[in-house]
């Protein structure tokens, strides 16, 4: 009886922890982002938590030709136990399990390379540069993850008022260099937070993600007669046919003569 009454007390205690100051330091050890799912048509558009190493991403492709946004589908596991394990209380037992986790936000940086704002850029490319790069901006991410499981998330890292820098950028750098695809990296960092029962906030590592831009390097040179399905993100990590280009591009007038294979290619 009296072990009983111990434990019980030491889990209302557990659930007083609002009314005490919590740490908001990093803490990988309870959430952790382990790597980039890739969204495809082999998986119907659609978010796998479970997802085989063939459908992972170690790295995307943005060409700017297509979009100006990026989408990144981090996988965050809940690395905490489940809380009948640490004081032995099973699940007819009055105590709430606190080690379920209720997503709240992601904090999304970017390092820009060679694309970081210059001396000439207006005030307003600078400003949303150095929030993006220095201060971070914040999306709201709902979900929850039980103790021991994983989750997709969806992030949006590169915005339409980022991309259009980078696209500017880019434009600028295909036209003065006179290289037709050039690839420049640029790398996200992103960390989740999150929430046990009891409020006690969470932070995950910092998980990092390289991001090639191009321009129209995701465009098939080629014209088919064959009916190919459209990535679920045009624009991002697979490539569209040449014959659809002029219906998606964001710049059509860049698109490429589809080579047909009977003519010499340009």
């Amino acid at each position: 009886m009296t072990t009983h009454f111990t434990k019980l007390l030491v889990s209302l205690a557990m659930l007083m922890t609002p009314l005490m100051l919590q740490c908001s330091a990093e803490n990988p050890q309870a959430l952790m982002i382990m790597e980039a799912t890739a969204m495809t048509q082999q998986t119907q558009c659609q978010l796998r938590a479970d997802a085989p190493a063939q459908f992972i991403r170690p790295y995307g492709v943005l060409d700017l030709s297509l979009t100006n946004q990026y989408y990144l589908f981090p996988t965050v596991k809940n690395m905490m136990v489940e809380l009948q394990t640490v004081i032995g209380e099973g699940p007819d037992s009055l105590i709430t399990e606190n080690h379920v986790l209720s997503i709240k936000a992601a904090e999304i940086r970017v390092d820009m390379g060679e694309f970081q704002p210059v001396s000439s850029d207006t005030n307003k490319v600078k400003q949303i540069a150095t929030q993006y790069m220095f201060d971070g901006v914040r999306m709201v991410v709902p979900g929850s993850i039980e103790p021991g499981q994983i989750t997709t998330l969806g992030l949006q890292v590169v915005r339409p008022e980022l991309g259009n820098i980078l696209q500017s950028k880019m434009e600028n750098l295909v036209k003065k260099s006179g290289v037709k695809y050039p690839a420049v990296w640029i790398h996200a960092y992103v960390s989740v937070e999150a929430e046990a029962q009891n409020r006690t906030r969470v932070v995950s590592n910092t998980f990092a993600f390289p991001i090639m831009l191009c321009w129209g390097c995701l465009v098939q040179p080629f014209f088919s007669d064959t009916a190919t399905q459209l990535p679920c993100y045009i624009g991002q990590d697979e490539s569209i046919p040449c014959a659809m280009c002029q219906h998606h591009a964001r710049f059509p007038e860049d698109c490429p003569v589809c080579y047909t294979g009977e003519e010499p290619r340009p």
